[in-house]
């Protein structure tokens, strides 16, 4: 039969599981502030990256296809 755990035993383990639960909260708000700061990274650099797509995008409008296909070759991407 399973030993009788006493109530000093009962306290001892609530206070620790406790304690364990206040980590893992430390350690979520954390993550979870390291997440929002990587967030605001990415929409620095989405933000940034923008201007630079829409001129790629104009200059590409503006060029004939074969100018174009030329280049793309010339750059390893055809």
């Amino acid at each position: 039969m399973p030993e009788q755990m006493t109530a000093d035993d009962l306290r001892a383990e609530l206070a620790s599981s406790q304690e364990e639960v206040l980590r893992l909260r430390d350690l979520l708000i954390a993550k979870e502030a390291e997440l929002g700061a990587l967030r605001g990274r990415v929409a620095e650099m989405e933000g940034g990256a923008a201007p630079l797509v829409m001129i790629g995008a104009r200059l590409r409008s503006l060029l004939p296809g074969s100018v174009r296909s030329l280049l793309m070759r010339l750059l390893g991407r055809g």
